[in-house]
């Protein structure tokens, strides 16, 4: 009986928060529109603490914060922003604009082709785009099997044994490609600096020696967190300690 109160008080409270926040959307679309960047901000953000993400308003709130000089903050909403549309080409630009202007401009290390190939592929889409696209290729092939076994002409049989091989292989790329995106997503490895400049050392303690310093805006992947630490890597290979609260998770 409780649960069935507390769904209809959720289907009722739904459309109201809908509403709340398509408000909340305009109402920062018409302070930035104005200049207003710190009140679009707060809009903005209220959304997302309402638990409402979506690609739009990242990227608003990106090209907000680019207006206030606040570099790591814009990177990091349009890296936001990317991953729910990881083609967008307007975001695209606007995060290549925004690396462009950071101090650290790292080499990155060569990667072999096919590990290349595969990330570029992963991140076409997001993870639930690969997985509506597998339940679409895996009723294909559930359609292939039972064309297969319901032929009576060898010929059918032989052309709906190959469809369904190549439909089989091709549904154990797209599975590993929305794993792999998923696991990429959750993991949220890829962190943002975010003070002018930090020291990177060469353990997690203040009075261990710098090992190299970093920008804001500057991208790195933690490895490791240890209490108030994490070790990160750049991406020329270099790695070393920085505090937690120098950076910003994507």
């Amino acid at each position: 009986m409780n649960r069935i109160i507390f769904i209809l008080i959720a289907t009722l409270l739904t459309p109201i928060l809908l509403m709340g926040q398509q408000e909340l959307k305009q109402q920062g679309d018409e302070a930035y529109r104005t200049e207003n960047y710190q009140q679009a901000i707060e809009y903005y953000e209220s959304i997302l603490r309402q638990g409402k993400e979506s690609h739009e308003v990242y990227y608003n709130l990106g090209c907000s914060y680019f207006r206030m000089n606040e570099l790591g903050l814009a990177i990091v909403n349009f890296e936001r922003a990317l991953q729910m549309k990881p083609t967008d080409h307007d975001t695209q630009e606007n995060l290549a604009l925004c690396y462009n202007m950071t101090q650290d401009h790292i080499q990155q290390l060569p990667q072999p082709l096919i590990a290349s190939w595969w990330h570029k592929l992963v991140h076409l889409m997001t993870p639930q785009k690969w997985y509506g696209l597998l339940l679409l290729v895996q009723l294909l092939l559930c359609i292939m099997v039972a064309w297969f076994l319901l032929s009576c002409e060898i010929h059918q049989r032989r052309a709906t044994l190959i469809a369904s091989l190549l439909t089989g292989l091709l549904t154990i790329a797209i599975a590993g490609c929305s794993i792999q995106a998923s696991h990429d997503r959750n993991s949220r490895k890829d962190a943002i600096v975010m003070r002018p400049m930090v020291s990177v050392r060469v353990s997690p303690d203040n009075n261990s020696n710098d090992k190299f310093t970093l920008h804001e805006g500057t991208k790195v992947t933690v490895e490791e967190n240890l209490d108030e630490w994490c070790r990160i890597r750049i991406a020329d290979g270099n790695n070393g300690w920085i505090a937690s609260n120098l950076i910003e998770r994507i």
